[in-house]
């Protein structure tokens, strides 16, 4: 899994919530949505966590790309609004900053429910 924010201390809280919540082998983190870009060859995560609103690449472009190239990697977008252009671009969902703790539990639960 890839956790991409250029707030360090949300980075922090969703590796911290993922590591607890879900059977998750690898978490790895990105300040921008280049620098996830720039992972993913080498790093192949079946999901990315990516912020809508980053300065630089923000996350709608990344995850525009990362569909492009890598098709099979689910991204949900994060967003402090209800941010349309990051379904525009590819991601599954996109859960609001602030229920993101629970939503985000609810969401990994139900796609674990779903592939086993």
């Amino acid at each position: 899994m890839l956790v991409v924010d250029d707030d360090a201390a949300m980075r922090k809280m969703l590796r911290r919530l993922l590591s607890s919540a879900a059977s998750v082998e690898d978490i790895q983190e990105a300040g921008s949505g280049g620098e996830a870009i720039e992972m993913l060859p080498s790093f192949s995560p079946d999901v990315v966590i990516m912020d809508a609103h980053m300065p630089g690449m923000n996350g709608a472009e990344a995850t525009r790309q990362i569909k492009e190239r890598f098709a099979h990697i689910i991204v949900i977008g994060v967003s402090g609004t209800d941010d349309h252009s990051m379904r525009e671009a590819g991601a599954t969902t996109v859960l609001l900053k602030g229920d993101v703790t629970t939503a985000l539990v609810e969401l990994l639960e139900s796609m674990a429910g779903s592939t086993e």
